[in-house]
């Protein structure tokens, strides 16, 4: 007998603008932050964004400066946000197996977490979520 999965579907998540380098990779948001604002591993995210963009940053250029100018040698993708699903652990026929929550999606839950849920997040653009 196969396996059935029965999932509910809870919304979709925030929507975000991608970076989209040369040869189609994302460039990692939390990357450009680090450069940007000189987080710690500051290094080795410049390193990967001009390895990413191929754009090397001049002697003494601010950092904010340099990500700036790498970013326009990338491409922007408007990205829709992933759709939302919750799974049930356990016994599906057991009474109280689902949660109340569960009963009826909410609308316009845009991502936000739901007590005694385990959501897995599906991609909706080319792989990347």
């Amino acid at each position: 007998m196969p396996l059935q999965l029965t999932a509910r579907f809870f919304g979709q998540g925030s929507r975000r603008t991608l970076r989209i380098d040369c040869e189609g990779r994302v460039i990692s948001p939390r990357l450009i932050s680090k450069a940007r604002n000189g987080e710690q591993g500051r290094d080795y995210a410049l390193r990967n964004l001009a390895r990413q963009t191929g754009v090397d940053r001049a002697p003494h250029e601010d950092a904010a400066a340099y990500v700036a100018r790498a970013l326009e040698a990338t491409r922007a993708l408007r990205h829709p946000g992933n759709l939302v699903f919750g799974f049930a652990l356990g016994d599906r026929r057991a009474p109280g197996s689902w949660p109340d929550g569960w009963r009826r999606p909410r609308t316009g839950c845009r991502g936000r977490r739901h007590e005694g849920m385990l959501s897995h997040r599906s991609t909706s653009a080319g792989g990347q979520g």
